[in-house]
């Protein structure tokens, strides 16, 4: 049986992409700091990273482009807002916040943390005391959010009590 030709996509750092023919499987070839590594992928696969890509370039594009795409993919899940603006209000620990925000779950706040650091709006400082806890204060950038969010926090209430009309 005869391999037929199959594409085999190359997604290097400087994100140019070429397609190319290999006689033998589908590859996914990414140069990472110099080192070549290639892994197989089935069709599907292939076609999920090529609409990644183009996802990921058109959101990049967009936010670019515009300030509200670009605001929304940083404050992008419901819980954003909410562990933002809690520890702008001072509760500043893990256990406090998930105390102050009951019905999110233990991995989603994590997961927002980590998110909230990565975008700088919040910085971790690791305490050093048995057992080992950490506390969570915005950075200046975070804090210049606190105004945005509380503007929300009130268009919300005089929108839920009826004041603003439909």
């Amino acid at each position: 049986m005869a391999l037929r030709p199959k594409k085999r996509r190359e997604i290097r750092r400087d994100r140019t992409v070429s397609d190319e023919t290999d006689m033998h499987a589908a590859s996914v070839s990414c140069y990472e700091g110099g080192v070549d590594t290639y892994v197989s992928v089935s069709a599907l696969e292939r076609k999920a990273v090529q609409t990644v890509s183009v996802r990921a370039e058109n959101a990049a594009r967009l936010a670019d482009e515009c300030p509200f795409v670009y605001v929304t993919q940083i404050l992008g899940t419901q819980w954003r807002p909410a562990v933002l603006y809690t520890i702008g209000s001072g509760v500043t620990t893990y256990n406090a916040l998930r105390a102050a925000l009951p019905p999110i779950t233990d991995k989603t706040l994590a997961n927002e943390l980590v998110a909230l650091v990565e975008h700088g709006l919040v910085v971790r400082i690791a305490l050093r005391e048995k057992p080992l806890r950490s506390r969570y204060e915005l950075t200046e950038r975070g804090r210049s959010l606190l105004p945005v969010l509380a503007a929300m926090k009130a268009w919300t209430a005089a929108d839920r009590t009826g004041v603003l009309s439909h």
